[in-house]
């Protein structure tokens, strides 16, 4: 065991442990404060925050795009360049995250500013005002060169392009910006690199996903993100400089910070990831993490990287979270199609309608799950009875209306693939999730789709059934032996 964590075992069972302030961190259950009444509280979503593309994201945009529009006209009016540098820096700094579509927008203002900066100081950049729209650059041969910053960060989010004289309506300022451009290509890149990506996420950068976890930057400013199937872990905007290397991590998300209950042993407990331990770093200390549902709460004190079982609680009793076994019985209602309900019953009448090959089947479940690592994985058994005027299907000389699937499934121990027999002619390949409600109680939902297969008849042609489909949803009861 690590030594710090062998440490905070020996003092907590010598010494009485005592209520200290800090946080607690539910990674499971419901969050109760009278647990450790001085901490502050928190769950995953608290410490995680979704940072996906929001409303507020929107209205960003939508404010730049107006301002673009509004403060064109100034450059007609005295002064007005000071107006059009002011009003634009403002519009892009509420920007925080930066999409594909966004970037044509981002580049028209940059570029706009830059023009307003070039009309109104000139080509010399060096006096006091113009401080702020102003980036030093350092050439190969490591001469410090001044340049216009609008114009430089326009050039590294997209060094491709040259705006037209619909952006740049002076001849003299595109010359410019063409020769910034020239001048930049030359410059030494920077680089990015995000640490620990997850094999679901990918780099993007200024709205363009990169094909790994590193990227080749122009000196000036960027919008990085982080973007996967669990969301977005990272948002930020950087500006780097030629020759910089910049590490960042991927982030976490609150579905990283859940799965880190399933990790821990209520005996031993487990160190953390390095990601989950610098984000926990942030948080006020100490941090007490805690899993919890309905058979019981375990609570982990962190320390030096280790979550560690607090002294004086039951190490006996698990909570199912993380349970070794786990038996499942629910009851549910199915939506069905299945096309053979029409052909096997077209001479008895059935009309060629949805409705013949569309229904609603009850269902009961059957199954058992254990836990290897994080990982589960089950068997089981659903069974569906057809109970319409042509939902039975025919087997030679036998009408059956029960339908079964006895199934293998692997996943998460909330949500698992399945791959079974669904009888009678059928490969079953599906999905379910399972969400606790309360004490022993929780609500099922999966799908099915049923794959047919051709069936050798003893005598005459082979028959092939058609595939089928459904999706159904019902409550359950678990027990954790």
């Amino acid at each position: 065991m690590h030594l710090a964590a062998l440490s905070l075992l020996l003092s907590s069972a010598l010494v009485a442990p005592a209520e200290a302030a800090g946080t607690a961190l539910w990674l499971s259950g419901r969050v109760d404060p009278t647990a450790l009444p001085e901490a502050r509280h928190l769950d995953p979503e608290q410490v995680a925050p979704d940072l996906s593309f929001t409303t507020r994201d929107e209205q960003a945009s939508a404010h730049l795009a107006a301002e673009l529009g509004a403060v064109r006209p100034l450059l007609d009016v005295f002064d007005g360049e000071l107006q059009i540098l002011r009003r634009l820096d403002l519009a892009l700094d509420a920007l925080e995250l930066l999409r594909e579509e966004d970037r044509e927008l981002v580049f028209k203002a940059r570029s706009l500013q830059g023009l307003a900066a070039w009309r109104f100081f000139g080509e010399d950049l060096s006096a006091e005002e113009a401080a702020s729209w102003r980036i030093t650059l350092v050439d190969p041969s490591g001469d410090p060169v001044v340049a216009n910053r609008a114009w430089a960060d326009a050039i590294a989010l997209d060094p491709d392009r040259l705006p037209g004289a619909e952006i740049l309506p002076d001849e003299a300022a595109r010359q410019a910006f063409q020769a910034l451009r020239a001048r930049m290509l030359i410059l030494p890149d920077a680089s990015v690199l995000v640490r620990d990506l997850p094999a679901d996420s990918r780099l993007v950068v200024n709205g363009r996903e990169q094909a790994t976890e590193r990227a080749r930057l122009l000196p000036g400013q960027h919008w990085l993100a982080v973007q996967g199937s669990s969301g977005t872990r990272l948002r930020t905007r950087v500006r780097v400089e030629g020759g910089q290397s910049l590490s960042l991590e991927a982030g976490l998300t609150a579905m990283d910070l859940r799965a880190v209950a399933y990790s821990l042993d209520p005996r031993s407990g487990a160190a953390l990831s390095a990601a989950v331990v610098s984000r926990l770093a942030t948080l006020e200390q100490p941090v007490t993490l805690f899993v919890s549902d309905d058979s019981g709460t375990q609570r982990y004190t962190v320390m030096d990287g280790v979550a560690v079982p607090a002294a004086g609680q039951p190490s006996s009793k698990t909570p199912s979270t993380t349970a070794r076994f786990t038996l499942r019985a629910g009851a549910s209602a199915a939506w069905l199609s299945d096309g053979e309900w029409y052909l096997q019953h077209a001479t008895e009448g059935a009309p060629h309608t949805a409705a013949t090959v569309n229904g609603v089947l009850p269902g009961l479940h059957l199954g058992g799950q254990g836990l290897l690592g994080p990982v589960a994985l089950g068997l089981g058994l659903d069974a569906r009875a057809g109970l319409g005027t042509h939902q039975s299907l025919l087997v030679g000389d036998q009408s059956y209306r029960l339908r079964l699937y006895p199934h293998l499934s692997a996943g998460l121990p909330w949500v698992q693939a399945t791959v079974g027999a669904s009888l009678p002619w059928r490969l079953g390949l599906g999905a379910r999730a399972h969400v606790p409600i309360a004490g022993p109680l929780e609500w099922s939902s999966g799908f099915l789709y049923e794959l047919g297969l051709g069936v050798q008849r003893p005598e005459g042609d082979p028959f092939q059934p058609l595939d089928a489909l459904s999706a159904w949803t019902g409550l359950g009861l678990r027990w954790s032996p």
